[in-house]
């Protein structure tokens, strides 16, 4: 997202100001650990005793799907969508995230992105003072 900075302002250099947001997925799942995946084969094997054969079920490790967690504050939750039919998309998460820019004194204009991926609800312009910021992180990370 790009702020963009009047030209005539004393205090501000005349210049726009990008900001780098990574926006989130609004749907899937919030977080995630670590998921193994495995290949499933079966082969016939020899029963117990040398008894009649059988069909023995085999699994192998296969890749790892690593963990991740989405950091953006939700701001809204939903357990389910609705298809286009109408009809339920249970579990189905999805999501509408809260982001805090802070935007210089004199700023008038906020570019958004020009993405078809990235869909903005509303925008609040309000003078809360200094944002606060927890001493540690309030969710897990994941960092490898």
């Amino acid at each position: 997202m790009a702020l963009g900075l009047p030209h005539d302002h004393p205090r501000i250099p005349a210049q726009d100001r990008a900001v780098e947001l990574a926006v989130q997925d609004w749907g899937g799942y919030i977080g995630q650990w670590d998921n193994r995946v495995w290949t499933t084969r079966q082969e016939m094997a020899t029963g117990p005793r040398g008894g009649a054969p059988r069909l023995r079920t085999i699994q192998e490790y296969h890749s790892l799907v690593p963990g991740f967690v989405k950091p953006a504050s939700v701001a809204w939750f939903a357990s389910h969508r609705h298809l286009q039919d109408g009809t339920n998309d249970p579990y189905a998460f999805s999501y509408l995230f809260a982001y805090a820019l802070e935007a210089p004194a004199g700023t008038t204009t906020l570019t958004l992105p020009d993405d078809e991926r990235i869909r903005v609800l509303a925008v609040t312009v309000s003078d809360e003072g200094p944002m606060v910021r927890p001493a540690r992180p309030l969710f897990d990370t994941l960092q490898r």
